[in-house]
């Protein structure tokens, strides 16, 4: 696991703490087998960030469960303690098949226009790719086969309606079919699917061929989004009163009665007119500024 911090990019305040978990996709099923002794296989750690796991110590699921021996694997990555304690996480779905088995192997990216931090925010669009992994090798089995695409977000299909840009033929409470989506911000319309705030859970399911020969895989991935902070009163933000004079003017800001899953920042800068804002401090964790007026 590998991560970043851009309050101590260098790590030089204090270190990660890594922290790794399996679940089931139920919630409540146990991942690895349990020993004569009672016990369950925890894996080993390695430099602390490396979670080493032997694939036979995996439960095997009975034909027809719904987990389909299928294993969401978490990373937490945490700095600081308390009420200054930080954290993320990040998560993998894998499926144990037998070697027997044609399955579609595949993950999903997310295209943030840049380097992906696994958090994100609910108030924009949001895009997702899947990529098959042994195309060349099931190319070889079965041919050249179109894919077919099913996507679910927090166990919800996703439909037409949710996409930034419909097909402007298909029905919009059809099912997506596509290698890649770009779903709607979160919004209390039913042209949304991604909740406000919180953990979103993306799954792909993918069939490659027809009928009982055809190659059948899913992969998953997640991140957590985070909405605006929501005021619960009248005004939760005030600037307080000043007694700088021009060029120089120095403001603080005064916050209460927000809800917010992390830490504010502040943004501070000019209004010209209209919706043009100049912006003369880039968002912060500082409530105070100074800013110097123009002529």
């Amino acid at each position: 696991a590998t991560g970043s911090d851009p309050i101590d990019p260098s790590n030089s305040a204090q270190p990660m703490r890594f922290l790794f978990a399996c679940n089931r996709p139920d919630g409540i099923s146990p991942c690895f087998k349990e020993a004569d002794d009672g016990s369950f296989y925890t894996g080993s750690v390695v430099d602390s960030r490396q979670w080493h796991l032997d694939a036979a110590q995996f439960v095997e699921d009975p034909e027809g469960s719904s987990n389909d021996n299928t294993f969401i694997i978490s990373v937490t990555i945490r700095k600081g303690s308390a009420g200054g304690l930080r954290e993320d996480t990040a998560q993998r779905f894998i499926r144990l098949r037998s070697e027997e088995e044609a399955i579609v192997s595949a993950r999903i990216d997310q295209d943030c226009g840049g380097r992906c931090t696994g958090t994100s925010s609910s108030t924009d669009s949001l895009s997702f790719a899947a990529t098959i992994l042994n195309l060349g090798e099931l190319e070889g089995a079965l041919g050249e086969q179109t894919p077919s695409y099913r996507w679910r977000m927090n166990g919800a299909p996703v439909l037409e309606k949710h996409l930034l840009v419909p097909s402007s033929t298909a029905d919009p409470n059809g099912v997506v079919d596509a290698e890649s989506i770009t779903v709607n911000p979160h919004s209390e319309s039913d042209t949304s699917i991604i909740p406000r705030s919180g953990q979103l859970l993306i799954e792909c399911s993918i069939e490659f061929g027809e009928g009982a020969d055809a190659a059948r895989g899913v992969t998953g991935t997640a991140i957590t989004l985070v909405g605006p902070p929501v005021c619960s009163s009248v005004s939760c933000l005030e600037l307080e009163p000043t007694t700088s004079q021009v060029p120089d003017i120095s403001l603080r800001a005064k916050v209460d009665g927000f809800s917010a899953l992390h830490p504010l920042l502040y943004e501070f800068g000019f209004k010209l007119g209209g919706d043009d804002f100049q912006v003369q401090q880039a968002a912060s964790l500082e409530r105070a500024v100074t800013l110097r007026t123009q002529n």
